[in-house]
């Protein structure tokens, strides 16, 4: 919204959506990595670890990503910053292995969460709005849905596996061979700082972090097989 509360976008006529199975080409990372966009195709992915979690937001248009920070630890509010509750406020968060098509290695992802992936590929519908993380403990339904999302999975991985665009970055980690170096000279006088920028060096582990998650190949997914592949929510 701008700032006299108008709309920027404004749609007088309805929004007449462009289907079909459009092949895209793949967008691979470039070796020196600081932060750089990609999208894969043909990639397998593997379920690691997977649970129920009621977030703070349940704005029709968020979907529920990054949710967390790199240390692992939850965000205190969403990034949309909806003050209604016009869905529900529960999703599923996974940790996932990928295997691309040019490498055997498995790329690890963990706390992915996305409600269009969720309504889509997990559920048989979107979850009511009364849904909370809590339902999912009773009766084994973690396990039930853990099961679903497996075969859900591996479904879509041998019809041509999964698109993926996302994005990566290497971090900046503090030099332990200069802080050390650092602390051995003499002390520092008052109101001097360390010189903390000179010891940064990027990371050599790389983070990725999934955008979009569908299948490569649409027309290869019968739908009806697919559901039948899904959980259904029952609370």
């Amino acid at each position: 919204m701008e700032n006299n509360g108008h709309p920027i976008v404004d749609c007088r006529r309805e929004i007449l959506p462009i289907t079909g199975n459009f092949p895209t080409s793949e967008v691979q990372l470039p070796n020196e990595i600081a932060y750089s966009g990609f999208r894969w195709n043909g990639v397998r992915l593997t379920l690691l670890n997977c649970a129920a979690l009621t977030t703070h937001c349940g704005g029709s248009m968020c979907d529920k990503q990054n949710l967390y920070r790199a240390d692992g630890t939850m965000n205190r509010a969403c990034s949309c910053m909806s003050n209604t509750q016009r869905t529900c406020a529960t999703t599923i968060v996974m940790d996932l292995g990928l295997r691309t098509t040019t490498s055997d290695d498995i790329i690890e992802v963990t706390n992915f969460t996305s409600t269009w992936f969720v309504n889509n590929y997990i559920f048989t519908e979107k979850l009511a709005t009364h849904v909370k993380a809590s339902h999912f403990t009773v009766d084994d339904k973690e396990d039930e849905v853990f099961e679903s999302i497996t075969q859900v999975l591996e479904y879509i991985n041998s019809r041509g596996g999964f698109r993926i665009i996302g994005w990566a970055k290497r971090g900046m980690i503090r030099d332990q061979g200069a802080a050390g170096q650092q602390d051995n000279q003499a002390p520092r006088g008052y109101g001097q700082q360390a010189n903390q920028v000179n010891n940064m060096v990027e990371n050599a582990e790389v983070r990725y972090h999934i955008v979009r998650l569908d299948p490569t190949d649409p027309a290869r997914i019968n739908l009806r097989e697919l559901n039948e592949l899904k959980f259904t929510m029952n609370a």
